[in-house]
C-alpha cells in the first residue's frame, strides 16, 4: 500500500527550511512580523522562509551568471589579445619573409649588374664613337 504524507509529516521529514523549523513554540517572524508556531530557534514563518530561499536562490543564480559573464568577457579579451598578437607575429613573419626575398633579389641583381653595366658601357661607347 502507498503511504500518503500529510503536510505536517512532510515538514517533519524536511526538518529545517531556511530560517523556519517545525515546532510547538509561538514565534514572531523577522520579515512579516506575524506570529507563527515553530521551533524555538525559527526566526521566520514558513511562507517567508520559502520566499527568502527563493530570493537567495535567484540571487545565487544571478551571481553565478555574472561571474560566468566576467569569465567569458575575460576569455574573449584574452583571445582578442592573443589573436592580435598572432596577427602581429604573422605580419612580422610575412614582412621578414618579404624582406629576405627582397634581399635575395637585390643580391641576384647585383651579381648580374656588372655584366649588364659592362655591356651597357660598351654599347654606349660604340654609339659615341659612331657619332
Amino acid at each position: 500500500m502507498i503511504e500518503v504524507l500529510s503536510a505536517d509529516q512532510m515538514l517533519k521529514e524536511a526538518g529545517r527550511i531556511g530560517y523556519y523549523a517545525e515546532g510547538r513554540y509561538i514565534c514572531t517572524c523577522r520579515l512579516c512580523k506575524r506570529q507563527f508556531e515553530g521551533n524555538k530557534q525559527a526566526i521566520s514563518c514558513l511562507p517567508c522562509a520559502l520566499k527568502d530561499m527563493e530570493s537567495a536562490k535567484t540571487s545565487a543564480v544571478s551571481s553565478v551568471i555574472e561571474r560566468c559573464a566576467k569569465v567569458a568577457d575575460a576569455a574573449h579579451e584574452r583571445n582578442l589579445n592573443e589573436a592580435m598578437k598572432a596577427r602581429t607575429d604573422a605580419g612580422q613573419a610575412i614582412f621578414d619573409s618579404a624582406q629576405a626575398t627582397a634581399a635575395t633579389i637585390a643580391s641576384d641583381i647585383r651579381k648580374l649588374a656588372p655584366r649588364d653595366q659592362s655591356v651597357t658601357q660598351t654599347e654606349t661607347s660604340d654609339k659615341s664613337e659612331e657619332a
